[in-house]
């Protein structure tokens, strides 16, 4: 196979979830693709997971390791940031817990080419358990000015080769490097949930489009860092994050909708709680926290409490 003239970068970023990394590592060993570089940030791991990378990740890749644990959106800068500065022409962000095909680059270096460089690519995530997208798109919702990902009443999109996207799914991001000098870096406020949107709606403002290419399969494990869907720290980081989005990229009258929404669902989940458990939730309790963090413009990361829960929560 002929050397390309597109180096790209791959940034993953490993908090105590080595053996998930290693797996995205052999994955891209297997890509059709060959002139890929490995950026592996180890997110201040408090496990064993440092040693290990040092052990088994070959020269192909560079392990940096963070002395705090800074989100995926901070682990990902300092990933683009080591990427850039040594000459990669385009990164592609791809979550630990998450593997490629072997045609999976290949398809998104096509594609990036054939729009002249000048757009964000996204794969089509598939959820690892069921083999059912996850994502392969989403549009803004009018009334609170943020995304409402595609379902299954959407499927026929995929027989497309390009898919408009409001934004890609940070789980498998691709971008050639001038765009991320052109638009900065992920905003570290966000920490983990909505960087990338936020990123990808900054790009609409410059004119550049969003789009998932269908057959850039990505399968992602879903939640192995940050648990379930309604677990608290998910649910911590969407209230709070998707609030911090509005005052960024919505309008006055949709950030109103969105916040008395989101208190209503609050004062019903309260509600909800006393009756039937005669107890908050660690859900209801995390929901409240990130209502009251945004009210106090405190952002980054979140309180210890919702780690606490988050470990209750698991071992439930």
């Amino acid at each position: 196979m002929e050397k390309s003239q597109s180096r790209l970068g791959v940034v993953v970023v490993n908090w105590n979830r080595v053996r998930d990394t290693l797996a995205a590592y052999m994955s891209l060993k297997s890509s059709e693709y060959e002139d890929w570089w490995l950026y592996v940030v180890d997110n201040a791991s408090d496990d064993d997971s440092a040693e290990i990378l040092e052990r088994e990740l070959s020269d192909r890749s560079t392990i940096i390791l963070n002395n705090i644990n800074s989100g995926f959106s901070g682990g990902c800068n300092l990933g683009i940031q080591r990427a850039l500065s040594e000459g990669c022409t385009h990164i592609f962000l791809l979550n630990n817990d998450a593997i490629v095909l072997p045609s999976t680059i290949r398809y998104l270096i096509d594609q990036s080419a054939k729009l002249e460089d000048n757009a964000i690519l996204g794969c089509a995530v598939k959820i690892s358990s069921t083999d059912k997208f996850q994502f392969f798109g989403s549009r803004t919702r009018e009334d609170v000015g943020h995304p409402v990902w595609f379902d299954d009443s959407n499927l026929e999109k995929l027989s497309n080769n390009l898919i408009e996207t409001d934004f890609v799914l940070g789980a498998a991001l691709f971008a050639p490097a001038r765009l991320w000098r052109k638009l900065g870096y992920f905003d570290e406020r966000f920490y983990l949930n909505y960087e990338e949107t936020d990123w990808c709606y900054r790009a609409r403002k410059f004119g550049i489009y969003c789009y998932v290419v269908s057959k850039s399969i990505a399968i992602h494990k879903i939640g192995a860092t940050i648990g379930p869907k309604n677990g608290p720290l998910q649910t911590y980081f969407i209230y709070r994050n998707e609030l911090l989005f509005a005052t960024r990229h919505a309008n006055r009258r949709q950030q109103l909708r969105l916040i008395l929404r989101t208190i209503k669902i609050l004062l019903k989940s309260t509600l909800n709680d006393c009756i039937k458990f005669k107890k908050m939730r660690p859900s209801t309790i995390t929901h409240a926290l990130a209502v009251y963090d945004f009210m106090r413009g405190k952002f980054g990361d979140c309180p210890a409490v919702v780690r606490r829960l988050a470990i209750a929560h698991r071992s439930d």
